[in-house]
């Protein structure tokens, strides 16, 4: 069986005024290359919300949406993604918004990834260890639970994330026994998310596809 987790990421604006289901077929179509009919693709979802085809168990999705995004992941194993809008409130400064988000790391994450937070207050590591977090609890299909703080999505024998980006443009690391990938450098149009994906080790990222449709 084939081991290697190869992941292709569809991205979908705002402004798509398709439903969730017609998204997941123009995505299925073009992972395929054939015509998806959405009730062949419909989505079944387990206890904690965790969606799944039941007509097509050699296929594993995983789906996200924050700001003016609506993503999916389509994958041959187990999959999490997760995508995080970078927010701030009206008139805050990045400084503010570091010690505010340092503050809600000291209560929902793990001390190892609420330290990282914490070192210079940046907003953003904050959003790397949620996206990343979210990517995990729906790889394994757990959700956000009272677990959510026990587990660090930072290497074991490190105490940051990897700011290194390949020529590729992702960060790639492990953890918590499985592989995460952060796509930021230049893969979304706006900046300002974080998008990040988990599944088995090794992971391959074949594609991120922006799915235009008027």
């Amino acid at each position: 069986m084939d081991d290697i987790s190869r992941i292709r990421l569809y991205l979908f604006e705002k402004g798509d005024s398709r439903k969730a289901e017609e998204r997941i077929a123009a995505a299925v179509a073009n992972l395929t290359g054939k015509p998806a009919n959405i009730f062949e693709w419909k989505l079944r979802y387990k206890k904690k919300g965790k969606p799944y085809f039941k007509k097509h168990s050699e296929f594993f999705l995983s789906i996200t949406h924050s700001g003016e995004y609506w993503a999916c992941a389509l994958s041959n194993l187990q999959v999490g993604i997760d995508l995080q809008m970078h927010i701030l409130r009206e008139g805050e400064t990045e400084y503010a918004a570091g010690m505010r988000y340092a503050n809600l790391a000291k209560r929902f994450f793990h001390e190892k990834e609420a330290n990282y937070v914490q070192a210079k207050a940046s907003y953003k590591k904050f959003f790397r260890i949620w996206a990343a977090k979210e990517s995990y609890v729906k790889y394994t299909g757990k959700g956000i639970d009272d677990e959510f703080g026990s587990f660090s999505v930072i290497p074991e024998s490190e105490n940051s994330l990897p700011e290194y980006y390949s020529g590729d443009g992702y960060a790639t690391w492990t953890a918590a026994g499985v592989c995460f990938v952060e796509c930021l450098k230049g893969k979304i149009k706006n900046s300002d998310y974080t998008l990040c994906v988990c599944g088995k080790w090794p992971v391959e990222i074949l594609e991120i596809k922006h799915m235009n449709f008027k």
